[in-house]
C-alpha cells in the first residue's frame, strides 16, 4: 500500500473493532481516497459488506485486514499494519474508550475520548 499526504492516526478500541480485527484495538489512518493507491497485489484485495454502508477490505492471500470504506465518504480507514514501509506514525488520540477492553492499559498522555474524536467522522 502507498499513501501520499499528511498522516494522522487514532487508536480505536470497541467491541465491533475487536471482533473485526481480532485484536484489542485497531490502529487506523484516515486517508483521502484521492491519495490512496494499492501498488501491487490488487488481485488479492477482496471486500465484504460489514454493514449496510460499510465495506471492509482484506488480503485474500493471507487474510490481513487492509482498509474499510463507508459509502459516500471522502476517506478510507487504512489499517496501519498494512503499510509496506516501517511506520513513522504516532498516535494522535485514543477513541471509543467507553468500550475499551479492560485488559488494555493506556500508558501515554494522548487525549482519550469515549466515542469518536470531536469534529471527526
Amino acid at each position: 500500500m502507498a499513501h501520499s499526504g499528511r498522516w494522522s492516526i487514532a487508536i480505536a478500541c470497541n467491541v465491533a473493532r475487536r471482533k473485526a480485527q481480532g485484536v484489542g484495538f485497531a490502529a487506523n489512518v484516515p486517508v483521502p481516497m484521492h491519495n490512496f493507491e494499492i501498488v501491487t497485489g490488487t488481485e488479492f484485495v477482496k471486500g465484504y459488506c460489514a454493514s449496510p454502508n460499510k465495506t471492509r477490505y482484506f488480503c485474500a492471500n493471507c487474510g490481513a485486514p487492509l482498509y474499510s470504506h463507508v459509502t459516500g465518504a471522502a476517506n478510507i480507514r487504512l489499517r496501519v499494519g498494512s503499510i509496506d514501509t516501517a511506520p513513522t506514525l504516532t498516535p494522535g488520540a485514543h477513541i471509543f474508550m467507553s468500550s475499551k477492553a479492560p485488559w488494555i492499559m493506556i500508558a501515554d498522555d494522548l487525549p482519550q475520548y469515549p466515542q469518536r474524536e470531536p469534529g471527526r467522522n
